[in-house]
């Protein structure tokens, strides 16, 4: 057995493995920015909520 026939799919492996490492990370930076945005969201909800009737 020629160890250079399975190099191609060492390759392919690697190049699936980063792909799936970086496609995770994109999903969880996305994740997290919408996390954000409602956290940010409900702060102002309750500062609405919280505030006296009188002061505009």
């Amino acid at each position: 057995m020629n160890p250079n026939t399975n190099l191609g799919y060492l390759f392919a492996i690697y190049i699936i493995t980063w792909a799936g490492f970086f496609a995770y990370m994109f999903l969880v930076s996305r994740r997290q920015r919408d996390l954000e945005r409602e956290i940010r969201q409900l702060r102002q909800l309750v500062e609405q909520k919280t505030k006296p009737a009188g002061n505009p």
